[in-house]
């Protein structure tokens, strides 16, 4: 599964540098949930998938969506860190 993940993960990236947003989107969600059951939300794979993913988001107009990942990104670092790490 692990694996699995990375593949789609790079066939993400892939297609976003060929400019083939809405099919790289696609391919990052995937990635993304899968990433989800197989690593804990503190893993930096979750993290590049979550942020690749917020990228596309915004990038297609979603910005909704984009918005809502970057919410998660703070919120979990805001516990994982604490209110007075300077990031």
């Amino acid at each position: 599964e692990w694996s699995i993940g990375s593949a789609l993960h790079q066939r993400c990236s892939a297609l976003y540098n060929l400019g083939r947003l809405a099919t790289a989107t696609t391919a990052c969600g995937e990635a993304q949930r899968l990433r989800e059951q197989i690593f804990p939300t503190s893993h930096p794979n979750h993290y590049t998938s979550l942020s690749t993913l917020s990228r596309l988001y915004g990038d297609i107009g979603r910005l909704a969506d984009a918005r809502a990942i970057s919410l998660q990104f703070y919120q979990r670092d805001h516990q994982r860190f604490g209110p007075e790490h300077p990031e």
